[in-house]
């Protein structure tokens, strides 16, 4: 038995005392209204949404350039796609407001169209299709349907 135990041991069991007057003026509420009051709350109106926007800005990086055995690599890559294929890219995208600027973006996709005359392709996503440009590309991997096919 622990010393609280063998101090409060006649009273821990108890209900809370409530006199009735003091219910009847503020009645129990049930738990799940009780849950609102511990709630978050926002002091500053739009704070949170501001944060946001400077992160956003703060993670913006300059493009950077790939040396020629990256390019050359990357060109291999891209002459060794089929329509169909599953493909990882990693690819730049500039920012609106600044110039420059932007983010590195990494999606996946099946690959609809290669069009070496305009340099891009066309990926299809679960969001829909979208095209990038051959110069904002900056790595790409072969998903399941390549990596399948070579098990053989």
């Amino acid at each position: 038995m622990t010393t609280a135990e063998k101090k409060y041991g006649n009273i821990i069991g108890m209900d809370r005392p409530e006199p009735k007057e003091i219910l009847r003026k503020y009645p129990r509420q049930p738990m799940s209204e009780r849950a609102k009051i511990f709630s978050p709350f926002a002091a500053l109106r739009g704070h949170e949404e501001r944060l946001s926007e400077e992160d956003d800005r703060l993670l913006l990086v300059e493009r950077a350039e790939l040396n020629e055995e990256d390019q050359k690599a990357l060109s291999e890559k891209l002459a060794g796609l089929k329509k169909g294929d599953e493909i990882t890219l990693t690819y730049f995208e500039p920012a609106e407001e600044t110039q420059g600027l932007g983010r590195y973006e990494t999606i996946s996709g099946t690959l609809l169209e290669v069009d070496p005359a305009l340099k891009r392709l066309r990926l299809r996503r679960e969001e829909g299709s979208m095209i990038l440009s051959f110069s904002d590309l900056c790595a790409l991997d072969f998903g399941k349907q390549l990596e399948g096919g070579d098990e053989g």
